[in-house]
């Protein structure tokens, strides 16, 4: 079998959003491994959304990651995963990156539909216009799996 990193991107993230967006995703900082940042950050207070949206007002354009532990959702759970976030001008984006090989127990034939539901419900919660899914590199329309809520025209 074949493995494929999996990454689902948001783009143009609003940026009073993005503070509430990583406070959730990372279960208020507790799911992160580590991080990294290109520019000097200093210490980041997962558990305040306000204080996350600052770092992002004050900087225009950096590249955050953090390695996660796990994304748990109701809809799947995606474990060992990747968040990046870049800010570029006044533009937010973020992706969810994971290694397809890391989904033991997800039945691959409901796979695209699962992420696209997930990803559909966290832009739904945060104002996200656009959403994508695929095999990396997933702006790659060959490769998606998802745009928005439309299935693409690969399929796991």
């Amino acid at each position: 079998m074949i493995d494929y990193l999996i990454e689902i991107i948001f783009k143009s993230i609003p940026n009073e959003i993005i503070g509430n967006l990583l406070k959730d995703l990372t279960k208020d900082g507790k799911a992160i491994l580590n991080y990294h940042a290109n520019t000097e950050l200093g210490n980041i207070d997962w558990t305040s959304s306000d204080l996350i949206n600052e770092i992002f007002k004050k900087h225009s354009d950096f590249g955050l990651f953090l390695n996660l532990n796990s994304l748990n959702d109701p809809i799947i759970s995606l474990p060992n995963c990747g968040l990046a976030i870049y800010k570029s001008n006044s533009l937010v984006s973020l992706e969810i990156n994971f290694q397809l090989s890391d989904l033991k127990e997800t039945d691959r034939e409901k796979l695209s539909k699962k992420l696209m539901t997930l990803a559909n419900s966290i832009a739904k919660k945060y104002q996200i216009t656009e959403c994508i899914g695929g095999i990396e590199p997933a702006n790659d329309t060959n490769l998606r799996l998802f745009t928005n809520d439309k299935l693409g025209p690969i399929n796991l």
